[in-house]
């Protein structure tokens, strides 16, 4: 939109108005120096080939980070040093999780074939330190 008159706008919706001629009007139906066709055109061409995100949670899902961890003997994983309680049927595989770095308060655990299997969370010392565990008798 070079040369475009900002100072004309007055509204959210003004803007978008002019944007949408733009790209319709011009930048469409302009031939571009790089990929020698309207962008319109190389769009329509490789549509058969577009994978279609089915919903906002798939989107979101495909931007968190992504790590591989072993599950270790106390049904725990190390995430950027935020230990994660994981379900006991996990111990000793290594699982698929994504999380999102700014908000380390829960994490998910993916499949292989990318589908949703746990959420996950943050060690909670004081309810695990509740937890009744079986007596060890050290006299032996």
């Amino acid at each position: 939109m070079y040369g475009f008159d900002w100072q004309k706008i007055s509204s959210i919706d003004e803007l978008n108005e002019n944007l949408n001629k733009y790209i319709e009007g011009i930048y469409h139906q302009t031939v571009h120096s790089s990929i020698n066709m309207k962008p319109i055109e190389k769009f329509i061409k490789y549509t058969d080939t577009m994978k279609f995100i089915n919903s906002k949670e798939e989107l979101d899902n495909i931007f968190l980070y992504r790590v591989k961890r072993r599950v270790i003997k106390d049904a725990t994983v190390s995430i950027e040093k935020v230990k994660f309680e994981v379900p006991m049927q996990y111990i000793g595989d290594y699982v698929n999780i994504r999380y999102y770095p700014k908000s380390l308060d829960k994490a998910y655990i993916f499949s292989e074939d990318g589908k949703l299997l746990q959420t996950i969370h943050p060690v909670n010392k004081i309810d695990n330190s509740k937890i009744k565990r079986k007596e060890i008798d050290f006299s032996l």
